[in-house]
């Protein structure tokens, strides 16, 4: 019994890294739903289960927003491709206070 219930511990964990992976990589816009949901079919993960486990990573892939940091927008302020005030707005975001977005510009 022990062997068994060790047997199905390995392959539990497997399941998840496995499950894991697809994850990271959906949420990495590296693959599709169409592929995220044969990927979870070759896991045993099918209809309401693998459903359930792409919506989730649905809502994470929408509401997870990349910002720049803020030498990001100084370096895209200073070649040009910010302007100063969509560059002072991009670090009030950030929540910079005016005077030192405005010093962060100006070094």
């Amino acid at each position: 019994m022990l062997v068994h219930l060790g047997d199905a511990r390995r392959l539990k964990r497997w399941r998840e890294k496995a499950v894991d992976a697809i994850a990271a990589a959906y949420l990495a816009f590296k693959i599709d739903d169409a592929t995220a949901l044969s990927e979870l079919a070759e896991l045993a993960l099918t209809g309401d289960a693998a459903g359930r486990l792409l919506a989730l990573w649905g809502k994470e892939r929408r509401y997870t927003v990349r910002s720049l940091t803020a030498a990001q927008v100084k370096k895209a302020y200073t070649r040009g491709l910010l302007s100063r005030p969509a560059a002072l707005e991009e670090l009030a975001e950030l929540h910079y206070t005016s005077a030192d977005a405005n010093l962060l510009l100006d070094e």
